[in-house]
């Protein structure tokens, strides 16, 4: 997970996730859960220092299945464990707060700190880690 201001990362975190997913749309799901959760948290703190936060918040993933799970609610009984969390996302979405988009894989920046990618993908997405916009181009 990364959390960027203005272009520039503010925020990170790449952890083992506490529960045992079974499918990659429900791993990318809890990390979606997990991400929407910091958003209030760092809207405060930017708040209190008097940066304005133009809602609502985008969250990137690169799983289709992990955004359709977090606009419909599904009765399946692989995902019912997933409602406090699903529930959680939706009102942030429905509040304005988060708005969940797709990312293509190769344009997603957080892989590189939680993948193996090659020497192309690192070049790509490494100036956008340090907010250095003359190699932004």
């Amino acid at each position: 997970m990364m959390i960027f201001l203005e272009g520039v990362l503010i925020h990170w975190r790449s952890k083992l996730q506490k529960v045992v997913a079974l499918s990659s749309s429900e791993a990318e799901f809890y990390a979606c859960g997990e991400a929407v959760r910091e958003v209030p948290f760092i809207a405060q703190i930017l708040k209190f220092l008097q940066i304005n936060v133009e809602l609502p918040v985008q969250v990137k993933i690169d799983n289709v299945g992990a955004i359709f799970m977090s606009e419909n609610k599904t009765s399946a009984s692989r995902t019912r464990h997933m409602d406090t969390r699903w529930h959680y996302v939706n009102q942030m979405q429905q509040d304005g707060l988060v708005k969940i988009d797709f990312v293509r894989s190769e344009d997603n920046v957080s892989d590189i700190g939680t993948k193996n990618v090659n020497v192309e993908t690192l070049d790509r997405h490494a100036p956008k880690l340090t907010g250095d916009k003359e190699q932004l181009v």
